[in-house]
């Protein structure tokens, strides 16, 4: 096993028998995924979906002197007004005033030729959550995260038939990725280790 999934399974307490996704016996929240980022000394990583910033900020105050590109289109949709989402974007400003961030605001399979493939440590995926964007989000993310980096994302639930499980799911399957792990919350976030 590398270092990082040990380190992972370590400090989540999971066990050997174990099924996936691994949650331990450590009640983790996303609350603790930055304290991975901060473990493993990673410089350089993106959320995608920010809204108004506040896990980009959690992120940031956990990582000191980390560069966050923050992806979302800040476009309205369902029934979210540009007027709303222009406020937001501002309030994402507001929040992250003072940290090394890039703002992208592109939809988030348009903002992946900005950044180059393996460049990233990690990418914290939290945009559209049908099965289609978060599996395209997923293929298209993972490949700009570089090897022992971290691929992870929000909403791993059923709430309101959610496609994100399904779609994690599918692609850790179809990835034969053996090792991933699903936070201890009601709207759960999940990782895993690029190979």
């Amino acid at each position: 096993m590398d270092p990082l999934n040990r380190h992972i399974r370590w400090k989540w307490r999971v066990k050997g028998n174990e099924t996936l996704p691994f949650t331990g016996w450590f009640p983790a929240t996303r609350m603790d995924i930055p304290d991975l980022f901060h473990d493993f000394g990673y410089k350089v990583g993106a959320e995608i979906g920010v809204q108004v910033g506040i896990y980009s900020k959690i992120i940031l105050d956990k990582n000191p002197g980390i560069k966050l590109y923050c992806v979302d289109s800040w476009a309205p949709y369902s029934r979210t007004s540009q007027e709303r989402q222009d406020a937001r974007f501002r309030r994402a400003q507001r929040t992250l005033a003072g940290h090394d961030v890039v703002f992208v605001k592109k939809h988030s399979m348009d903002a992946l030729a900005d950044i180059p493939d393996g460049a990233l440590d990690f990418v914290y995926i939290d945009a559209m959550h049908d099965f289609d964007n978060v599996m395209m989000d997923l293929i298209g993310w993972s490949r700009k995260v570089r090897s022992g980096g971290i691929v992870s994302g929000h909403d791993y639930t059923t709430l309101h038939n959610c496609g994100v499980i399904p779609a994690v799911n599918a692609y850790v399957a179809g990835h034969n990725i053996t090792q991933w792990y699903a936070t201890q919350e009601y709207l759960a976030s999940f990782l895993w280790v690029k190979p």
